[in-house]
């Protein structure tokens, strides 16, 4: 298992930043590598959704389910399909400003070939996409 964690500060309140973060038709914005293909709302809050992901030039299609939502505090889901993950979302509003916090988690299919995978292209992509996803979410939440 990977276990990947970024953090931005964003000048912005935070029902600003949700606006992006929780709004479905946004979500190319912030990971042009990911292409929702359908979404409903979740019992719990926010939606589940099914998706398209281009890791490494490769398409991945998969799902993902919300497993714990707390408006304007937390949002934690669960992708299956290609690579199976873990999204965590912790956002802290602070007066006109909001950190937001993501953890990913996933685990590459695969023993040892899938690792050595991991450690040579897609850990690093997955880095590079994660902090692009926070620092597209800064510039959209304070535009």
């Amino acid at each position: 298992m990977t276990l990947l964690q970024k953090s931005v500060t964003i000048n912005a309140p935070v029902d600003k930043v949700l606006d992006v973060l929780e709004d479905p038709e946004r979500q190319t914005e912030l990971n042009p590598n990911l292409k929702i293909l359908s979404y409903t709302p979740s019992p719990l809050g926010y939606f589940d959704t099914k998706w398209e992901y281009r890791m490494a030039g490769i398409p991945l299609n998969g799902t993902s389910t919300t497993v714990a939502y707390e408006r304007g505090k937390s949002i934690i889901f669960e992708s299956k399909g290609g690579i199976d993950s873990r999204w965590e979302w912790t956002i802290t509003p602070q007066g006109d400003v909001t950190q937001v916090a993501l953890s990913l988690t996933y685990t590459m299919p695969g023993s040892f070939l899938g690792a050595a995978f991991n450690k040579l292209v897609i850990e690093r992509q997955n880095e590079k996409d994660t902090e692009a996803e926070l620092a597209n979410l800064k510039r959209l939440s304070e535009s």
